[in-house]
C-alpha cells in the first residue's frame, strides 16, 4: 500500500479548510454580529425606558446590592452541629449530625506544598465557614404521601458509640 499523498490530496485538504473558514467568518459577519448588535442596542432601550419611568429628579434606581454575610470560621463553623469524628490512616474529619452533611475532610499523608511542615489538604469544609465544599444527600417525598422524610436541619443520632474508623464503623 502506498502512504504517499497525492499532490490533489492535498489540495483538496487546503481548499475544505479554506472554505470552512470562509462560512465561518461569513456567518459570524452577516448573521451573529448583527444579531449582537441588535440585543445590544435592545438592552440599552430598557435601560433609557427603566430610568425615564423613575420619577422626575431621582436617579435612576440602583440595583439591590447583595446583604454582606459574616463566614464563621472554620472551628466556628465546626461546632454548630453535633458531629460523628472519623479517623483513618489516610483520612481525619466528621460527619455533621445535623442534615447529615459530610462537611470535614482533611487528607493526613497530603500536603498543600512540598513542604511536609505546609498544612494538610483540606477536602471539604462546612456551608457556613470559608471556602465551603461540602457533600450533601437527600430523600424527595413520593407523590401524595405523608410520610415525614429527613431534610437540612434534621438532627441524626450516632448507631454506637465512638468514632468512626477502619475498625469501627457507625
Amino acid at each position: 500500500m502506498n502512504n504517499k499523498q497525492h499532490p490533489d490530496d492535498q489540495m483538496n485538504m487546503f481548499l475544505a479548510l479554506a472554505l470552512a473558514m470562509l462560512v465561518l467568518l461569513g456567518w459570524n459577519y452577516f448573521y451573529a454580529g448583527p444579531q449582537m448588535q441588535a440585543m445590544k442596542e435592545q438592552a440599552e432601550r430598557e435601560q433609557k425606558a427603566a430610568e425615564a419611568k423613575a420619577k422626575p429628579g431621582e436617579a435612576a434606581a440602583k440595583p439591590a446590592e447583595a446583604p454582606v454575610v459574616k463566614l464563621a470560621s472554620r472551628s466556628e463553623a465546626l461546632q454548630q452541629s453535633p458531629r460523628v469524628k472519623i479517623e483513618t490512616p489516610s483520612l481525619q474529619g466528621s460527619i455533621a449530625l445535623k442534615g447529615g452533611l459530610i462537611d470535614d475532610i482533611t487528607m493526613k499523608k497530603q500536603h498543600e506544598l512540598l513542604d511536609p511542615k505546609s498544612p494538610n489538604v483540606v477536602l471539604l469544609s462546612p456551608p457556613s465557614g470559608p471556602r465551603a465544599y461540602f457533600a450533601e444527600q437527600g430523600w424527595q417525598k413520593a407523590s401524595g404521601s405523608q410520610h415525614a422524610i429527613p431534610e437540612a436541619d434534621t438532627v441524626w443520632t450516632q448507631s454506637g458509640t465512638g468514632d468512626l474508623t477502619p475498625t469501627t464503623p457507625l
